[in-house]
Formats: structure tokens, C-alpha cells, sequence
């Protein structure tokens, strides 16, 4: 298992503070919100402050279309930034289905990713593991079912906001003849561990609850 880890320190406490405090807070209108923030960001007082955070994006609401935008940098919205000087950039679109949610990333983390960014990870990342011959262990004679765990961390910031977002891909990745079955586990909210299990000739399933 290959991991990642961010080099700098500020973005190492921000990837611990998201991960010991969330990613999603609610939002106080009809947007759905999504929050690059400062490597130097608190993310406890976000949190902390999350009613009077999903104000201030609210008031950026109004008088706009179905998408709006802030930065920081140039922006003559300032109420926002005064607040809030952590915040680096916002991305807001009309959300009228459910529940709107305020969705913090760390720098660099803006955009939709769903469920599609898994798929190509685990065949792209079991592949080179293949080509190293790190799977022969798998092929003893007599054995049906040959499992993969991988533990997935932050630092592979897509990968990782992909899965957390809990959406199942709805196809299979392309494994190596060597692997049946495939366990993809990692911290999203805190300390709770979100797990899937892939079995073999079947599509991906949640598994969390077994953890």
C-alpha cells in the first residue's frame, strides 16, 4: 500500500482537523456550498461557528442565478472574508432537493467528484502492484478467493473526497487476474470508519457498519 503524506505542516493539521471534525456542516439557504479553505485554516472554529458561517454564504445568495461564486482575493463581498479570513474561495449552486449541505476542502479541493474517481484508483493502484509482482503471493494453488484491503488516506485528496462522499460507483473497476475481491476502508468523519467491500463478479457494497 502506497501512501502520500502532505509535506506541509499547516496542511497536515488541516487534514487532521478534517478529518477529527467533518467535512459537512448544514447550510442556512437553498445552495449547496462548497468551502476551499487557507492551509492555516481552524477547522474547530468552522465548526464551532458553522450558524454564523452559513449566514454569511447565504447573504451571498442573494439577487443571483442558479451558481454563484466568492474569492477571497478581489472580491468586493468582503462581509464573508471579514468573518471568516480562512476562507480562500466558495462555490454555491441552487440546490432545491433535501437538505443543502456546506462541504469544507482543503486548498485546491473545489468541484464535484461523486463515486468516479474510485473505480480508476483501485484498478490504477492494483496494477502496480501487479506490475512489481507484489500480488504473486495471492496465487497459491487451492485458493478460490483472493482479497485486497486498502486503507485509503487524505492525502489522496480526490480519492479520498470521492469516497467519502459515500456514493457507490455503479460498475466494477478492472482487477488483476490475481484479485477476487477488494476491501476499500478510510477515516471520513472523524473517527468513523467508512468501509466497502467489492466481491468478486459483484458490484461494490457498504460494509461500515461491520467496523
Amino acid at each position: 500500500l502506497e501512501v502520500k503524506t502532505a509535506t506541509n505542516p499547516d496542511l497536515r493539521r488541516l487534514y487532521a482537523g478534517l478529518l477529527r471534525h467533518g467535512m459537512k456542516l448544514p447550510a442556512a439557504g437553498t445552495y449547496e456550498w462548497q468551502v476551499s479553505l487557507r492551509p492555516n485554516a481552524d477547522v474547530r472554529r468552522l465548526v464551532k461557528e458553522q450558524r454564523q458561517l452559513a449566514l454569511g454564504l447565504r447573504a451571498l445568495e442573494v439577487g443571483v442565478g442558479d451558481f454563484v461564486m466568492y474569492r477571497r482575493q478581489g472580491d468586493t463581498r468582503q462581509a464573508l472574508g471579514d468573518l471568516f479570513p480562512e476562507i480562500d474561495e466558495a462555490w454555491g449552486w441552487a440546490h432545491p432537493q433535501g437538505p443543502a449541505k456546506v462541504h469544507l476542502l482543503p486548498p485546491g479541493g473545489g468541484g464535484a467528484v461523486g463515486p468516479s474517481a474510485i473505480n480508476p484508483f483501485v484498478t490504477a493502484f492494483l496494477s502496480r502492484i501487479a506490475e512489481r509482482d507484489g500480488l504473486a503471493k495471492l496465487m497459491r494453488p487451492g485458493t478460490d478467493r483472493r482479497h485486497v484491503f486498502i486503507w485509503l488516506e487524505s492525502t489522496l485528496l480526490v480519492e479520498w473526497m470521492s469516497f467519502c462522499e459515500n456514493q457507490l460507483p455503479p460498475d466494477k473497476p478492472n482487477l488483476p487476474e490475481q484479485v477476487t475481491d477488494v476491501w476499500l476502508a478510510g477515516y471520513c468523519r472523524g473517527n468513523e470508519i467508512q468501509a466497502w467491500y467489492l466481491p468478486a463478479n459483484e458490484g461494490w457494497r457498504s460494509v461500515s457498519g461491520a467496523f
